[in-house]
């Protein structure tokens, strides 16, 4: 295989590695972006049982129940947060490989168009 042959394909796997780093990030923020979404609309959902004072047995099953799904709420939440932070941290991973293979693809076009102008392959 001749030098600007191989330049050539390096250059194309450069380019195709690139393209594949921006999409994978792109995925991870629109799927951040979403969860985000859903974190927000949770925000919103209070559950307050100070009001419930009778002391009957059926006011005091609603209000552990209240209580328990307050902090499904609250634990769910902190979960989805924690994703949405991890997924931005695979999105930066995958910025810094597109940057990678940008850089490498600058050096290799620059080595291919000097090869061309060589005459070689």
């Amino acid at each position: 295989m001749s030098n600007v042959a191989i330049l050539t394909a390096r250059v194309k796997a450069l380019r195709d590695a690139a393209d594949e780093a921006d999409g994978h990030a792109q995925a991870c923020r629109s799927a951040a972006r979403r969860i985000h979404g859903i974190t927000a609309a949770l925000s919103g959902v209070s559950v307050d049982t100070g009001a419930m004072r009778s002391k009957s047995v059926r006011v005091e099953r609603a209000k552990t129940k209240a209580d328990g799904a307050a902090g499904t709420v609250r634990s769910t939440r902190a979960a989805l947060d924690g994703m949405t932070g991890e997924l931005q941290a695979i999105a930066r991973k995958y910025d810094h490989k597109a940057d990678t293979a940008r850089a490498d693809l600058r050096v290799a076009k620059s080595q291919l168009e000097a090869a061309l102008l060589e005459g070689t392959g």
